[in-house]
């Protein structure tokens, strides 16, 4: 099933980190827009509101290490649940929602009800998605259908959403094809030159970076493979393991500089 994050305190490390880490860029851009996310959930976060968090595979995959390591970091301090962190590929709607007949849909929807319980979802707490960017909404619709369904509360963050694309405007934006949800956006710009070569304003650069996610996508169905699993070449797998590798470690000090800052404006706010 879906890969979970050990549900083990996290060590962070801080005497390790240093202040002087030089992060990769596309881990780096990610602080700003996380820090927008944490502002505006910041009070469900105190109160412990998340049961569980699901990231959105595969360039949702970092973000959400980031963001939901933090959050489970701050439930443990404050005493609360520590949601687990689960992953799913987006369009669901492509693969095991591919049915047709009430009967297929109910077992599928029993089948993912249980796949929800089995990593610790709570009936009355949030599940919260995390992922890169929002456009049209088209590839979180299955997976959201089979939530709302399940009856959860659902909320979606991500680092940026997009409302115009290189294409121009699909008929539908997230907005409508997510009617009900809550979108929490980190607002992200792109500087002119990423807008210029991708044609995506609200989009970071971590979407295109899917290597650093270490999974290959199995769009349609409850877990992705292993990225090295699919390349011949061990030249190449070696060469995409050590950013892999670097790219988690770069997750893991940017999670530790937010709790820093969240703590630290805490601090001050007293």
């Amino acid at each position: 099933m879906s890969e979970k994050i050990p549900t083990t305190n996290t060590e962070l490390n801080q005497a390790e980190i240093g202040c002087e880490i030089q992060l990769g860029e596309e881990i780096a851009e990610l602080e700003k827009p996380i820090k927008i996310i944490i502002e505006k959930i910041k009070n469900r976060i105190e109160n412990g509101e998340y049961g569980l968090i699901i990231g959105d595979d595969a360039s949702g995959r970092i973000p959400t290490r980031i963001l939901g390591d933090f959050i489970r970091e701050i439930s443990r301090i404050r005493g609360h649940h520590q949601p687990n962190i689960i992953f799913i590929p987006g369009k669901l709607k492509e693969g095991m929602l591919g049915v047709v007949g009430s009967g297929e849909r109910q077992m599928v929807q029993k089948k993912f009800e249980q796949h929800l319980s089995k990593y610790g979802a709570i009936p009355d707490k949030k599940i919260l998605i995390i992922t890169d960017t929002v456009f049209s909404g088209e590839s979180l619709r299955g997976l959201a259908d089979l939530i709302k369904e399940a009856g959860y509360v659902l909320e979606i963050a991500t680092i940026g959403q997009e409302f115009s694309g290189p294409f121009g405007r699909p008929n539908r934006l997230a907005d409508e094809n997510l009617e009900g949800i809550e979108i929490v956006s980190g607002e992200f710009s792109a500087t002119k030159e990423q807008e210029e070569e991708t044609g995506w304003a609200h989009t970071p650069m971590i979407y295109a970076k899917k290597d650093m996610s270490g999974v290959h996508k199995s769009s349609g169905y409850l877990k992705s493979e292993r990225l090295v699993d699919e390349i011949g070449s061990y030249f190449r797998r070696d060469m995409i393991q050590d950013e892999i590798e670097q790219a988690r470690k770069d997750a893991k000090t940017m999670t530790s500089k937010l709790i820093d800052w969240y703590e630290s404006q805490k601090q001050n706010e007293k």
